[in-house]
């Protein structure tokens, strides 16, 4: 008798989506990154600062890559997620942020980010949750 074979899980479940984004920024792969959102992801779209360009709102995956080019002025020193809240579709994620900018460096030690997910397991929103008052001075 030949057995039925159980179908794999396809996606991952979200939370290790985020780990995986993380690697992939770490690693300055933004083509990996890219691939793990919905097609029509907003982002940054929630409180957008005009005067910082990495906190401008962002609509479709092909406007994201801008989004990493307008930080290429930072120098970033410390990118650690440190505490991450799985909500299921939304993940919640405090990183402890150092990056030196025009020769001066900042810190934010509870940087957070708010990812959120469609039932396919797919970005379809991103936001930063931080001290938008340092985030001016540094940009």
């Amino acid at each position: 008798m030949v057995g039925r074979m159980k179908p794999m899980k396809s996606k991952m479940r979200n939370v290790e989506t985020v780990h995986a984004i993380y690697e992939a920024f770490g690693r300055g792969d933004v083509a990996t990154i890219l691939d793990k959102l919905d097609d029509a992801v907003k982002w940054e779209t929630t409180v957008p600062v005009p005067d910082v360009p990495w906190l401008q709102a962002r609509c479709g995956k092909a406007n994201i890559a801008a989004f990493f080019e307008s930080m290429a002025p930072l120098e970033i020193n410390r990118f650690e997620p440190h505490m991450i809240f799985d909500g299921g579709d939304k993940i919640f994620v405090l990183i402890a942020f150092e990056a030196t900018a025009f020769g001066k460096r900042y810190s934010f030690p509870n940087n957070g980010h708010l990812w959120q997910f469609n039932a396919a397991g797919k970005v379809v929103k991103y936001d930063h949750v931080t001290d938008t008052a340092q985030m001016i001075r540094m940009a």
